[in-house]
């Protein structure tokens, strides 16, 4: 499955994706955001989750919104 977070550049996402990890329902997380650098630090932050889990959920980001949700079995907004 996969799900795709609008808004995945902001603060929330690492709270989602920790509560992900472990849990094998996700094929894929795709992070959207408008911030190429937004995404880049949360991406950062992410490996440095599943490094301390000792598991990675499968994760990419993109500031293509129509990429991000093609295909998506769920859409998380993470938008204020």
């Amino acid at each position: 499955m996969k799900l795709a977070i609008v808004g995945g550049g902001g603060f929330r996402v690492p709270l989602v994706y920790g509560a992900l990890l472990g849990r094998d329902r996700f094929d894929e997380v795709v992070l959207h955001d408008v911030d190429a650098e937004r995404l880049e630090r949360i991406g950062l932050v992410l490996e440095g989750q599943a490094a301390e889990h000792g598991h990675k959920l499968p994760f990419r980001a993109t500031t293509d919104l129509d990429d991000a949700v093609e295909g998506a079995d769920f859409v998380f907004s993470a938008i204020r």
